[in-house]
């Protein structure tokens, strides 16, 4: 069960998540955004909200797997979904022309997929049947509190990391809408090169606590 008590978990700190991406415009129009480009986001973020909480608890159970080695699975899965999202990007932003729309659509089925896929394969897997559960119980309630008490501060490490770069759109923002194109180009570039030395970080942590425990 402690594979749905981490989701569990999940699932409570995505609420204040889903508040802030109803109030996505107003939030940036007080930082002093282009309020067309405000707009855009809080529509992308609000079509966007089935993938991202999909995401996470995929996330959740990747990392899961990772730390009992079972890796290929989550590469395997992945591959898959990253050949077909171009595919789902196609069609929904250039074929049916709905942009920002389109594009959140796109990354909703994306992220679902992952998750569904990799549920399947857990609650299929001898190794980790007893681990998971389709729907969680009452024993997925234990222990709330310690894992909160661990997963905040560790979630409030990588906000820190990664916020330098959104503020840096920010900032971007209150130049120009052109200087705010660029700055999320370049950040894009920057997190798929980041993407590598990550990974290897991961497995090292995912190492190093396999055998210390």
């Amino acid at each position: 069960m402690f594979l749905n008590r981490g989701k569990v978990v999940v699932s409570l700190v995505m609420i204040p998540v889903i508040i802030l991406y109803f109030f996505a415009d107003k939030i940036l129009i007080a930082l002093d955004q282009d309020p067309e480009i405000a707009i855009i986001a809080r529509r992308y973020c609000i079509v966007l909200i089935p993938g991202i909480y999909a995401q996470s608890l995929f996330d959740a159970t990747r990392k899961f797997l990772s730390a009992q080695f079972e890796i290929k699975m989550n590469l395997y899965i992945q591959l898959c979904t990253l050949i077909l999202h171009f595919l789902w990007c196609y069609l929904f932003i250039v074929v049916f022309d709905w942009r920002e729309v389109g594009a959140a659509i796109a990354t909703n089925i994306t992220y679902i997929v992952n998750m569904i896929c990799l549920d399947l394969y857990c609650y299929n897997s001898k190794k980790m049947q007893r681990t998971h559960k389709l729907m969680p119980d009452r024993r997925s309630l234990e222990n709330i509190g310690t894992y909160l008490a661990i997963g905040i501060p560790g979630a409030c490490m990588l906000c820190f990391e990664w916020w330098v770069f959104e503020l840096l759109a920010v900032f971007s923002g209150l130049m120009s809408v052109e200087a705010l194109g660029a700055e999320i180009i370049i950040v894009n570039i920057v997190s798929l090169i980041f993407m590598i030395p990550l990974g290897t970080g991961y497995a090292a942590s995912a190492f190093t606590g396999y055998f210390l425990g």
